[in-house]
C-alpha cells in the first residue's frame, strides 16, 4: 500500500506530466481537517482540464496509478 506522501506525489505528479491539467482540487475526508480518520479513507480528486472532451472515454486511472490490473492501488 502506498503512503499517503505518495498517493499525493501521484496525484500531483500526473498533474504536472499532462499540458491539459491546469489545476487539482482535494475533495472528501482528507480535505476537512475535523473528519474522523480511518482505513477506509480514499482520495477525492478533481482534475481542472483544458477539454473534458478526452477523458469522457475513460478513466485515468490506469494512466496514473501504473497499469490497469494495478486494482490494489486505487
Amino acid at each position: 500500500m502506498r503512503s499517503e506522501r505518495e498517493m499525493y506525489q501521484l496525484i500531483l505528479g500526473y498533474a504536472q506530466q499532462d499540458p491539459r491539467v491546469r489545476g487539482v482540487i482535494l475533495n472528501g475526508s482528507r480535505a476537512n481537517p475535523t473528519a474522523k480518520l480511518d482505513q477506509f479513507r480514499d482520495y477525492d480528486i478533481v482534475y481542472l482540464v483544458t477539454d473534458v472532451a478526452p477523458f469522457k472515454e475513460g478513466d485515468i486511472s490506469p494512466r496514473l496509478w501504473g497499469g490497469a490490473g494495478d486494482a490494489a492501488h486505487r
